[in-house]
Formats: structure tokens, C-alpha cells, sequence
């Protein structure tokens, strides 16, 4: 599927994930971090050694992946409302 379908990829990285990293770039795939302010997509350096989250695409689908980010409708995040109803319960009878 990797081969013919080239997907985009979220994939969790620890230590660094040379291997997963590897063996997505042997299939013509680079792997980014989103930068949700800019809306971009920041490959990620050789040397990385931590853990983290990160986007792989395939070269063939770069572009097209660059620009649904730019037009794509940015959705607000606010915080909840939280509207606390008091419970009160009844005293336990006395024996």
C-alpha cells in the first residue's frame, strides 16, 4: 500500500526513530513536524534524537500537500464552557 497508494503518514518517533525514518526515505518519503502557526510543513533534521509525532509524505505528494495546508480553513480553538451544576445530596439517616 506504501508503494502504490504513497499516503501521507503520522508516525510517533522515539529516540530519534532513525530506522522508521530510514525506511520511509528509502520509499521516497521525507518526514516533517507541522508548524501550526506558519501552517508549514519543517523537515526534520538528520540528527534528531528525541521523541515526537511526526507527518511523513511522499516526494511525489509534497505540492499538493503544501497547498491544502495554505487554503485549508483554520478552525478557532477555544476553550470549553463548563457551566457546574451543584449536586446536593440528602443526608443519610441517623439510626
Amino acid at each position: 500500500m506504501i508503494a502504490t497508494a504513497k499516503p501521507v503518514v503520522i508516525v510517533e518517533i522515539w529516540n530519534g526513530g532513525r530506522e522508521v525514518r530510514s525506511w520511509l526515505e528509502s520509499r521516497g518519503y521525507r518526514v516533517y513536524r507541522y508548524l501550526w502557526g506558519d501552517r508549514v510543513l519543517e523537515e526534520v533534521e538528520t540528527d534528531f534524537a528525541g521523541q515526537a509525532n511526526f507527518i511523513a509524505v511522499h516526494e511525489d505528494s509534497k505540492q499538493s500537500v503544501d497547498a491544502r495546508l495554505q487554503s485549508a480553513e483554520r478552525t478557532s480553538i477555544t476553550a470549553p464552557r463548563v457551566k457546574w451544576t451543584a449536586i446536593h445530596a440528602k443526608p443519610a439517616a441517623m439510626s
